[in-house]
């Protein structure tokens, strides 16, 4: 009866979200597309993000042999990035302008991050409550203007180094928005040689210094100065790529073992370097059900928005009441995949559709 429930909920999420994306098509945030060309990447978007998912949930799961490698698939999110930013903006990017195309990324990405700080910031209120803690309310005031600005927090008791401590996963939306911003303001001189000159020097320091851990900036610069260019290289250049779609049946389970492998150093250069870009290749390539690929790009970016601060509140509650944390772990995971068309629906688009519509009056050229 439960596998009845959970198949059950699953198809009306899918029915749900294809209703939805087709009754707001009008409403659409600009520069949001409903239709998806490239539904093999839809997918790997959203494999991509149960490994981030079940990576942040395999402690409380009380099993670390669960995807120890899949923060890594981090990387493959910004050579993904890369490569729809340039489908999707490579040719306007002259009619919308720099500050247009900020003014999109911005709303795509700002209200689920925000919500994932709300409720990292919910838990950082109860531990004050609680006592017992080296930061104070202004650590933690500080760190919600930073994320509303999409800037790093600064050094204090409450970030210890981390970019985005009110909801840790940001860090990567952090360097996105202003990658983002290098791609659009500087569009005209992202060149073919410019692209491989950045990709190379960051190859080369990925080479040299590792993939990193912990929050070291310079680790996450290289990271993102290869995967995103090299992203935006490969659908340059996907007409002269080799046909790899034969290689739709092995794709997706090539990618879930990848999360398997421990992450020794050479195996983070190993799938940074190459794997993910051959992932990127094959999945430019094949094509998946419409509405699954549909539900896969809607949910992707909301389970990662907004899972760790989750994760850690419905932790935190689990032991203080004394439940068993990995039953409430896994409910919270189903409940995390099927409820992303219900947030969408009476969250996101709501906050997408305000916020485009929203005028911002700043001082001289920066104005959303």
């Amino acid at each position: 009866m439960v596998d009845y429930t959970a198949r059950d909920l699953l198809g009306r999420s899918l029915h749900f979200s294809q209703r939805l994306l087709e009754s707001v098509a009008a409403n659409a945030t600009p520069g949001v597309g409903v239709r998806h060309k490239f539904t093999g990447l839809d997918v790997l978007r959203g494999v991509a993000a149960l490994a981030v998912l079940l990576v942040h949930s395999n402690r409380l799961l009380d099993a670390e042999w669960l995807v120890p490698s899949g923060w890594l698939a981090v990387d493959l999110f910004f050579a993904m990035s890369g490569f729809v930013i340039a489908h999707s903006y490579d040719h306007k990017l002259e009619s919308l302008g720099g500050m247009g195309f900020f003014r999109v990324r911005f709303i795509r990405l700002w209200p689920l991050f925000m919500l994932g700080v709300a409720l990292g910031a919910l838990l950082a209120l109860i531990l004050l409550v609680r006592g017992g803690q080296n930061f104070g309310l202004s650590d933690v005031a500080v760190a919600i203007f930073c994320a509303a600005l999409f800037i790093p927090a600064p050094m204090s008791a409450l970030s210890q180094g981390a970019l985005s401590p009110l909801n840790t996963p940001g860090w990567s939306l952090i360097l996105e928005i202003w990658i983002n911003c290098a791609f659009g303001f500087l569009h005209r001189r992202w060149s073919e040689r410019v692209i491989c000159a950045v990709a190379g020097f960051s190859a080369l320091g990925i080479i040299l210094f590792g993939v990193g851990g912990g929050h070291d900036i310079v680790h996450y610069f290289f990271r993102i100065c290869f995967s995103f260019p090299l992203g935006v290289l490969i659908y340059r250049r996907r007409e002269q790529l080799p046909r790899l779609g034969v290689l739709k049946p092995v794709l997706l389970p090539a990618v879930a073992l990848s999360f398997f492998v421990e992450p020794s150093l050479a195996y983070q250069k190993t799938f940074v370097l190459l794997l993910s870009p051959a992932f990127l290749v094959i999945g430019s390539q094949c094509e998946f059900d419409r509405r699954v690929a549909e539900y896969c790009a809607m949910a992707s970016y909301c389970v990662y928005a907004i899972h760790a601060p989750v994760l850690m509140l419905v932790g935190g509650f689990a032991r203080s009441l004394g439940f068993s944390v990995v039953g409430i772990t896994i409910f919270t995971i189903g409940a995390l995949l099927v409820l992303p068309p219900y947030i969408d629906a009476l969250y996101d688009r709501p906050m997408r559709l305000w916020l485009s519509q929203l005028k911002i009056r700043l001082p001289g050229m920066l104005r959303l």
